[in-house]
């Protein structure tokens, strides 16, 4: 039994294609895992940015009024704007923000990719 010529030249090719495909589509795989891993890392670093510029505030606020506000993020935020803050902040890229106090402090926190509080993906600033 003979193979037709055209049947031939295509089973030729595509062993010959296989390969290439299968690495293009590792490499792509690779660059996209790549690609979402530095979104991740950029909105990280922009929430933490968000945390920092609103610590700095509370700060700057105890050092003028000798503690810190009390309540909600929202209650905080009208004692911070106009004075300590151009504009209220109470999300960051989209993830609320929970503000508590401590007894040595303050802390700032965003949950993580987990969507839940206190755990080890939550991003996170203190203060004195």
């Amino acid at each position: 039994m003979r193979l037709h010529p055209g049947l031939a030249v295509i089973l030729t090719l595509s062993a010959l294609i296989s390969p290439a495909c299968k690495k293009y589509s590792e490499d792509t795989s690779r660059v996209g895992r790549r690609a979402i891993r530095a979104i991740s890392d950029a909105r990280r670093l922009a929430i933490e940015s968000d945390l920092k510029t609103i610590a700095y505030a509370l700060q700057q606020y105890m050092m003028e009024q000798g503690e810190l506000p009390q309540g909600s993020l929202e209650d905080v935020m009208k004692v911070l704007v106009p004075t300590y803050m151009r504009a209220p902040m109470t999300t960051s890229q989209g993830f609320p923000i929970r503000y508590r106090r401590t007894a040595t402090g303050f802390e700032l926190a965003v949950w993580g990719p987990d969507e839940r509080w206190d755990t080890r993906d939550d991003i996170k600033v203190t203060g004195p």
